[in-house]
């Protein structure tokens, strides 16, 4: 269901599991990533000082950008199970529901931040306006990390 953003449902037809099933596999393997202590160490944290400058030394290499922690992304995915009464907040130029997820994910395509829920009726820039990440920049929580960055552009 993670990796093919598909609903509990699809499992009913592919593995003859029932919906309740499905929902009950996904929330004990969540779970079970969350609170195994050698995943969600290294998976599951805050960039440190060491990681930001190998991220930014391996962008730099591949690249040639000095500078550069990670490449920022806003996408939509289908909400087919959107309440009605959200539709029109939520239905966009696609025509149908969609739920806005943003994502800042290095060069190995690790994700060091993302935050979703955001209407899709917002274009990427609106999103990027109600970030979390955004937000934290501005109001200096962001400078808490032990590591220096540069916005640019």
């Amino acid at each position: 269901m993670i990796c093919y953003g598909v609903s509990y449902s699809t499992f009913k037809d592919c593995f003859q599991m029932g919906e309740s099933t499905a929902r009950l596999c996904l929330q004990k393997l969540t779970r079970g990533i969350v609170k195994c202590p050698s995943i969600s160490a290294i998976y599951l944290r805050a960039p440190t000082k060491s990681d930001a400058k190998k991220v930014v030394a391996l962008h730099r290499k591949v690249y040639g950008v000095d500078g550069c922690l990670g490449c920022l992304d806003v996408t939509k995915i289908h909400w087919s199970a959107c309440p009605v009464a959200w539709k029109g907040q939520f239905e966009g130029k696609e025509g149908y529901p969609t739920i806005g997820l943003e994502a800042v994910a290095d060069y190995n395509l690790r994700i060091w931040h993302n935050a979703f829920g955001f209407a899709g009726t917002l274009n990427n820039i609106n999103i990027w306006d109600r970030s979390p990440l955004l937000e934290s920049m501005l109001d200096r929580t962001h400078d808490k990390l032990d590591f220096k960055f540069f916005i640019d552009g």
